[in-house]
Parts: C-alpha cells; sequence; structure tokens
C-alpha cells in the first residue's frame, strides 16, 4: 500500500488565511514552506504531533502570526530567514538542541520575545544576525 502521509507543507498554502486559528502540524511532515501561514493574523497556536519528523521551517513560515508561544520539536535542525517576523505576540520559543542552522532575522520586529535555548551557546552555523531584534535569550534551558 502507498503512503500517502503529508510529508511537506508547500509554500503560501495558507497564505492570508485571516480567520485560521489553530493548526496542528501531522508529525510525518518533515518541511513546512515559505510564507506557508504569513499573514495568518488570527494564528494564535501551533501544535506540533509527538514523534514529529519536521526537519525545516522556510523562510517567512509564520509572518505576522498572532502566535504567543511555540515550542519546536525535537529534531528540528533548519531555520530559515524570518520565519517568525513581526510576530509581536510571541512571548516565548523553545529551541532544540537539535537546531543547527538558524539563518538572519527570524525573529525579526518580534518585541516581547523571550527565547529559551536548550543549546549551552549559539552554535556555528547559527548567523551572526539571527537574533537581530536582540531579544533576550536564556542559554541550556531545560524543560
Amino acid at each position: 500500500e502507498e503512503n500517502r502521509q503529508l510529508k511537506w507543507i508547500e509554500d503560501a498554502a495558507f497564505l492570508l488565511c485571516e480567520k485560521l486559528e489553530k493548526v496542528q502540524i501531522p508529525s510525518s511532515v518533515t518541511s513546512i514552506g515559505e510564507e506557508v501561514f504569513a499573514e495568518c493574523i488570527s494564528l494564535k497556536e501551533v501544535v506540533f504531533e509527538e514523534n514529529s519528523q519536521l526537519k525545516s521551517i522556510d523562510c517567512a513560515a509564520f509572518a505576522y502570526c498572532s502566535i504567543e508561544s511555540i515550542d519546536l520539536p525535537k529534531g528540528l535542525t533548519d531555520l530559515e530567514e524570518c520565519v517568525f517576523y513581526d510576530c509581536k505576540k510571541l512571548k516565548s520559543i523553545i529551541i532544540p538542541i537539535s537546531v543547527k542552522n538558524v539563518s538572519e532575522e527570524v525573529f525579526s520586529g518580534c518585541s516581547n520575545l523571550t527565547i529559551y535555548c536548550e543549546a549551552e551557546e549559539k552554535p556555528k552555523g547559527w548567523s551572526y544576525d539571527w537574533n537581530s531584534s536582540n531579544c533576550p535569550v536564556v542559554w541550556g534551558y531545560k524543560k
């Protein structure tokens, strides 16, 4: 039997879905494309199913959303540019130790955010400008 599980969410799949409030990302998804949930101005909650296979989140995937907190799944390795651009309501995010690459301006315009990183210090693969808004960072965070 053919495996029909969702593996990736295509670029701009839910762009401008202004009434979308909650999203549950299936564990089978390995990649979230560019601007997938961008400008979903009512999106407050993003839940990753247990045993998530997610590896990468592309440019501006959650830009201009109303998410207040997000716990990225273990196993995630890449955050591309401006993933959470201008998410002014975002107050906390947990970045698992598996994240090896963080591009520039991932949190640009996130004026109320505290970033909790499981890594003890900035990994080599993270852009020098990954935290361009100078959000407070807690290194070595343990749940």
